[in-house]
């Protein structure tokens, strides 16, 4: 069974990791990293379906916006 380490100086709770006398504290992401990276998943897959996106033999596939 695992237990919860909690770092003396900070009180955060650790990951258990420690390297050189240096613990690894289990911070959570920012919240708008984590909002732009969603906002970037979103973005990625609107401009694949709206530009060409898959090569083919010949050529790429057409986008919705009809770009060749």
């Amino acid at each position: 069974m695992s237990t919860e380490h909690i770092d003396d100086v900070s009180g955060i709770s650790t990951t258990g990791h420690e390297w050189d006398g240096i613990k690894e504290l289990n911070n959570p992401l920012p919240r708008w990293w984590v909002i732009t990276f969603y906002i970037t998943i979103a973005w990625a897959i609107g401009y694949t379906i709206a530009y060409p996106a898959w090569p083919m033999l010949s050529s790429a596939t057409r986008g919705v916006l009809g770009y060749s």
